[in-house]
């Protein structure tokens, strides 16, 4: 009679430690297939960025970062006024 019992809870427990790994292994497979699509959006993102910037540099275009050419403001010098 325990043996019986005792294997019925023994097989009753085993099912739920069963339960509980395919659980978290759904947990995780989602939350790795969500993390890699992340990822993978950021890599596609960040290279179109990259390929425009790129592509912008060879067509003589600068970015929002670079600037064209150093602005020299006029600064009159001391010999403006002199007639020699």
């Amino acid at each position: 009679m325990f043996t019986v019992l005792g294997f019925s809870l023994g097989f009753l427990a085993l099912g739920a430690v069963v339960t509980v790994v395919n659980v978290l292994t759904m947990v995780f497979t989602v939350a790795f297939t969500i993390h890699a699509s992340l990822a993978l959006i950021g890599v596609v993102v960040f290279s179109v960025i990259g390929l425009r910037r790129v592509l912008a540099r060879r067509r003589g275009h600068t970015g929002h970062i670079e600037a064209a050419e150093p602005v020299q403001s006029h600064i009159p010098s001391d010999r403006a006024g002199d007639s020699h």
